[in-house]
């Protein structure tokens, strides 16, 4: 699977790479595996990072699947929840507009985007050096 994830100890952040082609299914997947850890708070940042993705499922049903399902893991009544994207132009960017767009309604979802590492860590109040074994 193309996508790994880490919760930072001692931190309040939970941070999410991906390479390669992205399917919606592995998305769900790694959402579940994700909120199902001990370690994991609702509300806590995620830092998602695109820097490598080469491509992404684009199928619109699936993908609608796969926002109903993410929002049952995110529900709205657990508060805010920050979500970062670092993603460079091009395929990356396409898929944080496809997220933005999925979440405009939602009064719970804060998206922000960076296109390059320096900035979505300081947006995410992390030094780099906590996701240098990460990235």
């Amino acid at each position: 699977m193309p996508i790994a994830y880490k919760i930072l100890k001692g931190s309040t952040l939970c941070y999410v790479r991906y390479w390669g082609h992205i399917t919606l299914q592995e998305n769900i997947d790694v959402a579940q595996r994700c909120t199902s850890e001990p370690d994991f708070r609702h509300g806590m940042p995620h830092l998602f990072d695109f820097r490598e993705v080469t491509g992404y499922e684009r199928d619109l049903v699936k993908m609608f699947a796969m926002q109903a399902r993410i929002a049952e893991l995110y529900p709205e009544d657990r508060g805010e929840q920050l979500v970062i994207f670092c993603a460079p132009p091009g395929v990356a960017t396409e898929m944080v507009e496809l997220a933005r767009k999925s979440w405009e309604s939602s009064t719970a979802i804060l998206i922000r985007s960076a296109q390059n590492w320096d900035q979505a860590c300081d947006i995410a109040g992390v030094a780099q050096s906590e996701l240098m074994t990460l990235s």
